[in-house]
């Protein structure tokens, strides 16, 4: 016999599928830009520092943007089907219209509780009241901001970031290596090292750089840690079933 919250795992099960695509097509995309970024290992005569990483501006490919949607979707609806689910066992029938409210003030939330929470007890009603962004489950305005947008109007903007590049130099000629830890450029990515032109050098680097939110969020670490929270809550009501 079906549970009546199978639906809702499936919509989890699916947004985890999502997440690992997603998780795979940044790497990938991360990868090229890694290999495309341009090293600027000149010291002026001035001895004043140089860029030293030009790190490509190129957007993300839609299809990142395609699949945070289809994320936010999909745990937006496991939400939803849970308070369908919770509305048909507090009342005995189901209910139209049901959905999970994400709101910031509590005034929004009586407002909405009588259609959108139509036949659910008050002690689920009060569960779901905690649940809300104005009592400090941020995550929750994330699915609302990232599933609206992308229903209604466009596809939820990305960017790719430079974060960091890991150096080791040598300079040939007599000297051998002048520094043996490597030096971390955070951020604005400036080559330190009072380097003269008549030195020839190696140097190994690995650049770090993510694809972000608008607001410079990774986009993989926080949706992996909204859909756990979404589980989460899922689990919760769980054994209200049985």
């Amino acid at each position: 016999m079906a549970h009546p919250l199978d639906h809702a795992f499936a919509r989890l099960d699916r947004t985890e599928e999502h997440l690992t695509d997603l998780r795979r097509r940044c790497d990938a995309f991360i990868d090229e830009q890694r290999k495309s970024a341009r090293l600027d290992l000149k010291t002026q005569p001035s001895g004043e520092p140089r860029k030293l990483v030009d790190f490509p501006s190129t957007e993300p490919p839609l299809v990142l943007r395609v699949i945070v949607g289809e994320i936010a979707y999909n745990m937006r609806s496991a939400l939803d089907y849970l308070i369908y689910a919770l509305a048909e066992h507090d009342s005995g029938k189901p209910q139209d219209g049901t959905q999970f409210p994400i709101v910031d003030r509590p005034e929004d939330f009586e407002g909405r509780k009588r259609a959108w929470l139509k036949g659910v007890s008050d002690p689920h009603l009060a569960v779901v009241e905690q649940l809300q962004p104005y009592h400090g489950r941020y995550w929750m305005r994330l699915i609302r901001d990232l599933s609206n947008p992308d229903k209604h109007r466009q596809l939820t903007l990305l960017h790719s970031e430079f974060i960091s590049a890991n150096l080791g130099r040598m300079v040939i000629g007599g000297e051998g290596l002048v520094s043996g830890q490597p030096a971390t450029i955070e951020g604005a990515h400036w080559y330190p090292w009072p380097f003269t032109s008549k030195h020839e050098m190696y140097v190994e680097t690995h650049i770090t750089a993510r694809v972000s939110l608008s607001d410079g969020t990774p986009v993989v670490e926080i949706l992996q840690l909204v859909k756990s929270q979404v589980a989460y809550v899922i689990e919760m009501f769980n054994p209200e079933f049985k």
